[in-house]
């Protein structure tokens, strides 16, 4: 876009920092931003508990002196932790997109309108790989319930 317009134009757009949002699309942005921030948070504070859980399990697990005889108990924590340090990342994207979008519309910088989107577009796309991963994972198993794969 920027290829066609003529280089003083392109210096206008480069120093000017205010943007124009309309009421409505405000009070649109500030709910997204609030319920975003919450979300956030509550899935931050649940996979911390759940990371503390399975953290205490294993190590409970190794006191009691409990054996696994198919030695798969060390694959399922490994699994487990690595899901849920997974899960913090689209966690803080989401956060970021609620800072950045309450920044531009208290500052009208469209700028910051920029990163607030950045932000919202890698949580978008991590939840996208995160639901591709679950749906194969649940269609292998089911492959190999009813004896699909062997």
């Amino acid at each position: 876009m920027s290829e066609h317009l003529p280089p003083e134009s392109m210096n206008s757009l480069n120093t000017e920092k205010i943007l124009t949002i309309q009421r409505e699309a405000k009070i649109y942005l500030r709910h997204i931003s609030t319920w975003g921030r919450f979300i956030s948070i509550a899935l931050t504070a649940v996979v911390t508990v759940l990371l503390a859980i399975v953290i205490y399990s294993y190590y409970n697990a190794e006191w009691l002196d409990i054996e696994d005889p198919t030695g798969t108990t060390n694959n399922y924590y490994i699994t487990t932790i690595g899901f849920l340090l997974l899960l913090f990342y689209p966690a803080y994207r989401l956060f970021n997109f609620s800072r950045w979008t309450d920044h531009a519309i208290l500052f009208r910088d469209s700028d910051d309108l920029t990163k607030a989107l950045r932000n919202l577009k890698s949580f978008v796309q991590v939840l996208g790989i995160i639901t591709v991963i679950l749906v194969t994972a649940y269609i292998a198993f089911l492959a190999y319930a009813y004896g699909w794969i062997v």
